[in-house]
């Protein structure tokens, strides 16, 4: 049995591992409020690193790297006219994505993607808003958080 020799410097350490998922675990008011009211995402499906603070709502990541960031809102309109919802994909308090739709239907899907560099201890969340009064943030799968590392 032989033994290779591996020269230094090229062996990779291992990457770090980064993913979470989470949903909302209640609805949400966000009516005419200050503009940007942060969404709850209540409920952790998985979090692989404890980066996920679902107390927040925020994601937070232990490592520099380039992740794929994603977000969706169902939304229940609160009147009959239409309204323009925003949901708003944040890193630390700076617009990387929004998402904007006008509803006329009575539910609608707002989602916010992006492909990001960042730095460990950035902070990433997302935010909503509407023009008109009354609509509601629906619980479930439909309004979702997830992450993960992708370098």
């Amino acid at each position: 049995m032989s033994i290779r020799k591996v020269k230094k410097g090229t062996c990779r350490p291992r990457s770090f591992k980064s993913a979470f998922k989470a949903i909302s675990a209640k609805n949400q008011s966000i009516g005419r409020p200050e503009f940007g009211v942060t969404v709850k995402y209540g409920k952790v499906i998985f979090d692989a690193a404890n980066e996920y603070d679902p107390v927040t709502s925020t994601f937070i990541p232990k490592h520099d790297g380039v992740y794929s960031l994603f977000g969706s809102i169902l939304y229940k309109r609160g009147s009959k006219e239409p309204d323009e919802v925003s949901l708003l994909l944040t890193v630390n308090d700076f617009v990387v994505f929004a998402g904007s739709k006008v509803i006329n239907s009575d539910r609608e899907f707002i989602t916010a993607a992006a492909v990001k560099r960042l730095r460990k201890g950035d902070v990433v969340k997302l935010s909503a808003s509407s023009h008109v009064s009354g609509g509601v943030i629906l619980k479930g799968f439909s309004t979702r958080f997830r992450g993960k590392r992708i370098r």
